[in-house]
């Protein structure tokens, strides 16, 4: 890494713990607390029976209407969403698993695209999302919205968790997967990022409230653990954190892509 935190023109093509960051953001490199890893083992038997899903009304149906603090097993199943479609918004405590990683596919209509997928929201917001792949969205696929998880008491903001999800293709304006507004805590570990890009320019003259191919960091704070991350692209990193936020990496891989100078 150059003295501002991005790789230079004579790193190798493959780079494990560190990866492309603004200077300006607050990261940390450092090895995890290996005692609070979230992601557990996915259980072996789906929640509901498998022609339960078959739609993305099905699926936003189901998990909207969830009661707070529920465990909740995905069996297979993959859905289509369109522009018109609503995304789902998730309000409460709730630990959505995928019965198998990679079986649980979100996708975005190919004519016109699927607009976003999940909006995390509201106060009592504490949600794990593991095993599920998101495709295809033509805005943020996963937003994580300010205050998030935040009460009124004082306490730090609850976290938002993603393990072993996979994010493909996807596109938008401040992150292509991921995007995290202010206010809030996010964990990501055990994912896969590949060929997400953001689509806004700099505009502003100090580049602020732009870039990140995979994720775009407002939290409070974030953690991103051994994931990887492949041919992610936009004007300004991959990962791009503000800096009134901070940004733990550790045991990551970031593969170069094509564009090798959203690198350099």
């Amino acid at each position: 890494l150059d003295g501002d935190g991005n790789f230079s023109a004579q790193r190798k093509r493959r780079a494990e713990t560190s990866g492309p960051y603004t200077h300006r953001s607050h990261a940390v490199l450092a090895d995890p607390p290996y005692s609070e890893m979230r992601c557990p083992d996915r259980p072996e038997k789906s929640s509901i029976s498998m022609n339960k899903v078959k739609s993305w009304e099905d699926l936003k149906g189901i998990l909207e209407n969830l009661p707070s603090h529920s465990e909740f097993v995905l069996p297979s199943f993959q859905v289509t969403k369109t522009k018109r479609d609503n995304p789902i918004v998730l309000r409460s405590a709730l630990q959505l698993s995928c019965i198998s990683r990679g079986a649980c596919i979100i996708m975005g209509d190919q004519d016109e695209g699927g607009g976003g997928f999940v909006i995390i929201q509201g106060a009592r917001a504490k949600v794990r999302l593991q095993g599920i792949t998101f495709l295809n969205a033509s805005e943020t696929a996963v937003v994580v919205s300010k205050k998030a998880g935040l009460s009124k008491d004082g306490n730090p903001a609850l976290e938002q968790v993603f393990c072993e999800c996979h994010f493909f293709s996807n596109n938008g304006g401040e992150g292509g997967a991921i995007r995290a507004d202010s206010r809030t805590r996010v964990h990501i570990e055990s994912s896969v990022f590949s060929h997400n890009y953001s689509t806004l320019g700099t505009g502003n003259t100090d580049n602020s409230g732009v870039g990140g191919g995979a994720i775009h960091n407002n939290a409070e704070s974030m953690n991103v653990w051994f994931s990887t991350f492949d041919n992610n692209s936009a004007q300004i990193g991959v990962i791009y954190t503000h800096p009134e936020s901070t940004l733990f990496i550790s045991q990551n891989t970031f593969l170069l892509g094509d564009d090798e100078r959203e690198y350099e």
